[in-house]
């Protein structure tokens, strides 16, 4: 496949969830991405926000260095990362009041290890760190519908990951916020 992974970039929150991101990614994620000859760069994320200001952060050469932006944890790290890579996007491409939003310079991968996982869950039809890890070393990519909130003031604010489900996902759902 010609859209294999070479260099990637991987947002780990060790607080979401669990808090088992870190063993989730040593012992699933790493020994796949070593079998499949990736290299990486990780970071931790400290507090709400961090991965979305790394990545806005960044600059632009920096972060083309790698073909993937990786989020190891649940739904709200992905949501960080879409954030991130949208908005450093839109802020290219702002030219006028109604911001026109570009396609980010990166796709990104999503490995489960959050507490309910339910975008993992929609992207890969399991909540399985290494079936999300083998699609991340595949190249295979999926469209997600992403929504933005505007800030009457500044523009946008944030963004956010929709998606749809029924049946099985919003039972476990549903128990899953009884227990957390």
């Amino acid at each position: 496949m010609k859209h294999r992974p070479k260099n990637i970039l991987i947002l780990l929150n060790p607080y979401g969830g669990k808090r088992r991101a870190k063993v989730i990614f040593e012992e699933s994620v790493k020994p796949i991405l070593e079998l499949a000859g990736i290299t990486w760069t990780s970071i931790y994320t400290q507090h709400p926000n961090h991965a979305a200001e790394t990545l806005i952060s960044m600059s632009q050469d920096r972060l083309l260095e790698y073909d993937l932006v990786v989020a190891v944890g649940g739904d709200g790290t992905a949501c960080e990362i879409v954030t991130g890579l949208l908005r450093r996007s839109a802020e290219t491409s702002a030219s006028n009041e109604d911001t026109v939003l570009q396609p980010a310079a990166l796709n990104m991968a999503i490995i489960p290890a959050g507490s309910s996982n339910a975008l993992a869950y929609s992207v890969h039809g399991t909540d399985d760190p290494c079936t999300a890890a083998i699609h991340l070393v595949l190249g295979g990519s999926v469209p997600l519908d992403v929504g933005a909130i505007h800030d009457n003031h500044s523009g946008v604010a944030r963004f956010f990951v929709t998606q749809i489900s029924y049946g099985h996902l919003a039972d476990t759902l549903k128990v899953n916020d009884k227990i957390y």
